[in-house]
């Protein structure tokens, strides 16, 4: 500690010993540096910060069809390419500096330098540019940074330009062909809807109600099947124990048994009779509200079909012949042939109204029980 202070007072002594030497030189050294700075051109420095919003206004638009552009990379490329010997060229012609050059080594000088002074920053992040030159005229440096200004505002705005023409080509593009799945897909829709009608929500119910309706119209259907078999076998029944009286006189002898014999004949083919004009009134009746295309209307008339055949095998007639010839007769013709004109068999028949009141209604419940079947075989 001693040591340091005493050295600390031999300084001390040193300077206040040769504090006029020390003076003198000091002066010097600072007049020195004056004339030194003075001798020094004036150097005026220039320069401009320009926002540049990285946020393109198309990116909403493009989101999810198309790929995002870093607008930040772009803004990075233009200003390197700023710097870029066009670039630079352009500067000189446009701030007259070329004039002043007259060879090929003079304008590459110059250009170096021109490029050796121009200072471009990022500011705040990417968004702010800050555009600087120096140089000893200050109108040359304010030309410079005003060109550099221009070049630069214009390369961006001309590829903004060239990016929303792009973007709105494609845009474009994008519309035409979703147009054309919207069409599609109307029309998709539309058939749906055609060959679902009245089974879409809002038409009569949704989809579990519609089939909970069809679940009941098929119970529905089904009882009212087995109630039509229950009354065919009670028909059945009741026709089978009716006697039948034929004719009006007590016929005896061979009359009678001709008579019998008759209307024996009658009574078999009667039904089939009976179910055919059952089956022809109840067509009748469907055709009003259905189309010939409808299944209960196609499965009447293969029944009409099926018992005019099985009338004609009764009464003997070749069927297979008859349709390579041609249409069999109807019903009431084919009756009348077998008996000759029919005038007993016909006025036996009718002298039971019961009996043939039975017959008729054992005709209709054999063609609403089809009707039936052939509705639960559809559901």
């Amino acid at each position: 500690m001693q040591d340091l202070i005493a050295q600390i007072f031999s300084y001390i002594n040193g300077v206040i010993r040769f504090r006029w030497p020390g003076m003198i030189a000091a002066w010097v050294v600072c007049l020195g540096g004056w004339v030194g700075v003075l001798s020094l051109p004036d150097v005026y420095e220039a320069s401009a910060r320009v926002y540049v919003d990285t946020q393109s206004a198309l990116r909403p638009l493009l989101s999810g069809i198309a790929v995002n552009v870093d607008v930040t990379q772009r803004i990075s490329f233009m200003t390197r390419s700023l710097l870029s010997r066009p670039n630079l060229e352009k500067v000189a012609r446009m701030t007259d500096m070329d004039l002043q050059v007259k060879t090929p080594e003079a304008m590459e000088k110059l250009l170096d330098n021109l490029a050796a002074n121009i200072n471009i920053n990022t500011a705040r992040g990417q968004f702010l540019y800050t555009i600087g030159f120096s140089d000893s005229d200050p109108q040359l440096a304010k030309r410079v940074v005003q060109s550099l200004l221009n070049i630069f505002v214009e390369s961006t705005l001309g590829a903004g330009r060239k990016d929303t023409d792009t973007a709105q080509q494609f845009l474009e593009q994008q519309i035409r062909e979703y147009e054309q799945r919207l069409i599609a897909g109307e029309e998709r829709l539309k058939d749906f809807k055609r060959k679902h009608v009245g089974m879409m929500p809002g038409q009569g119910g949704g989809y579990y109600s519609r089939m909970e309706g069809l679940s009941g119209q098929l119970e529905s259907s089904r009882l009212r099947m087995r109630e039509l078999e229950m009354r065919r076998e009670e028909l059945e029944r009741q026709i089978e124990g009716e006697e039948p009286s034929f004719g009006l006189s007590q016929a005896t002898g061979p009359s009678q048994r001709r008579s019998r014999v008759d209307a024996d004949k009658v009574a078999d083919l009667s039904p089939i009779d009976q179910r055919i004009q059952a089956m022809l009134l109840r067509k009748d009746e469907m055709l009003l509200q259905y189309t010939e295309k409808h299944p209960d209307v196609m499965a009447i008339e293969r029944t009409i079909q099926e018992l005019e055949k099985q009338k004609l095998e009764d009464l003997g007639v070749d069927t297979e012949a008859m349709d390579q010839d041609g249409a069999p007769e109807p019903a009431a013709d084919n009756f009348g042939m077998i008996f000759g004109g029919g005038g007993n068999g016909n006025d036996a028949v009718e002298t039971n109204p019961v009996y043939q009141q039975m017959r008729i209604a054992l005709g209709e419940a054999d063609a609403e029980l089809a009707s039936v079947r052939v509705r639960v075989q559809d559901y």
